[in-house]
């Protein structure tokens, strides 16, 4: 009898690794389903502010209302739904907008359903508003935001980038499509308050832990997602490693300007005053390859991703020092500033590198953008004149700021004047903390 207790026990036992395969499966499944209703709610939610512009625009017209009724709409809806973003007086006043950029659109469509523009976040959609006042270029933008994915940030770098001059056709054919789940795209339509508000999760149900439950378990499937996704790609793999565990207590400033501005001697006169300093990724690289033999390096096919990899590896070093303030020579945003101008390859891997490091808030707000001196001295890893420095200077400038960092103007003057200028700038800042 005993030998037989014993052997339906064995029976009654689960398989560790059938258990494993099991939960897994359904996790999965799980994450999946969130994902599809965040953006099904996303469309849903597009789709009320359509019909709220629609009705507000309509009304204006038949009542002869002037723009003093939106605040009054904004007051009454914020009075039935105390708190809800999408309800504020600004919001209101981009909902009527919405409406009105497309109404014309709609019209030649048909259904007006079949547009992109229900299939991106709001957040992308009244940057779009702001910034572009051709609907056919909006569209572009829209197409281009679901194809690659794009967050709102990086759909900021494109436009201030004139992407649309460079390449852009007409849209002429509307798919019905949807962002990829494990896009930054999807990611941030997970995080977006005005879904969130309009599922009424308020502030109180935030308190209870209800976004930390939803959004951070979708978070991590994404990271995984997007690893499994790009395997065999080394870079995904240096972001995942270089971004796990980022030290908020580590103070990380970038120096930047154009070619020929003094920056690589700043940062030599800060390392000897003994800071840990980042040198330039491109000049070790096109060190290399010149003593290769290899002429004008930084034109070959794969010079850039070369370069966003080295530099990971470099802010991993940064990551494993004990070091409080560290100073980059270059940041994420210069490499696709030079790209972008010189009309090159812009791989994934490295968006993913730029998004992780504007995500993970790896650099201070701050960058300190080291002024022309007037003139570029020529050298073997160097073949710009002043103007094309000066050129670079303004689209470096531009990209920092409309990413929303801080730009703190170093002047020309002595090497050690200008290093000591940054210190006294980051000694001042501790002051004020």
């Amino acid at each position: 009898m005993a030998k037989k207790a014993s052997s339906i026990i064995k029976k009654t036992e689960v398989s560790t690794v059938n258990y494993k395969k099991f939960i897994t499966s359904l996790k999965t499944k799980i994450r999946s389903a969130q994902i599809k209703g965040a953006i099904a709610v996303n469309k849903e939610l597009i789709k009320l502010y359509w019909e709220m512009g629609r009705e507000i625009f309509e009304k204006q017209k038949e009542e002869g209302w002037g723009s003093n009724v939106l605040e009054k709409v904004a007051k009454d809806l914020q009075n039935e739904f105390p708190g809800v973003v999408g309800f504020s007086r600004s919001n209101v006043f981009y909902i009527r907008s919405f409406y009105v950029a497309y109404e014309k659109v709609q019209q030649v469509v048909g259904q007006f359903e079949a547009l992109p523009i229900f299939s991106i976040p709001w957040g992308h959609n009244v940057l779009l508003i702001q910034k572009i006042k051709d609907p056919s270029e909006r569209l572009w933008y829209v197409s281009k935001v679901i194809e690659h994915g794009w967050s709102r940030s990086m759909l900021t770098i494109w436009i201030e980038n004139n992407l649309y001059r460079r390449e852009g056709k007409a849209i002429t054919n509307f798919k019905k499509v949807l962002p990829a789940p494990q896009s930054d795209l999807a990611h941030q339509s997970l995080k977006d308050p005005y879904i969130f508000d309009f599922l009424t999760l308020n502030e109180e149900a935030l308190e209870k832990g209800l976004e930390e439950g939803l959004v951070n378990h979708i978070q991590k499937f994404l990271s995984e997602r997007k690893v499994m996704i790009s395997e065999g790609c080394d870079i995904s793999e240096l972001i995942r490693k270089c971004f796990v565990n980022v030290q908020s207590n580590q103070q990380r400033y970038i120096l930047t300007g154009g070619p020929g501005a003094g920056k690589t001697s700043i940062i030599n006169c800060l390392a000897q005053k003994g800071y840990f300093t980042v040198p330039e990724a491109a000049t070790q690289i096109i060190e290399e390859d010149l003593n290769k033999g290899i002429k004008q390096p930084w034109r070959a096919e794969d010079y850039h991703l070369r370069m966003y990899k080295l530099i990971l590896r470099r802010q991993m070093e940064v990551q494993q020092s004990t070091t409080p303030i560290a100073f980059f020579d270059r940041g994420h945003l210069d490499g696709l500033s030079y790209i972008l101008l010189q009309k090159r390859t812009v791989y994934q891997g490295i968006l993913d590198c730029i998004q992780a490091a504007i995500d993970n808030q790896y650099f201070s707000n701050k960058v300190f953008f080291i002024d022309s001196l007037g003139f570029v001295m020529p050298g073997p890893a160097r073949d710009e004149d002043l103007q094309e420095s000066l050129q670079k200077a303004r689209c470096l400038e531009k990209n920092y700021k409309s990413m929303g960092y801080e730009i703190i103007h170093i002047p020309p003057g002595p090497v050690d004047e200008r290093a000591q200028m940054i210190i006294d700038c980051i000694i001042e800042w501790g002051k004020n903390e």
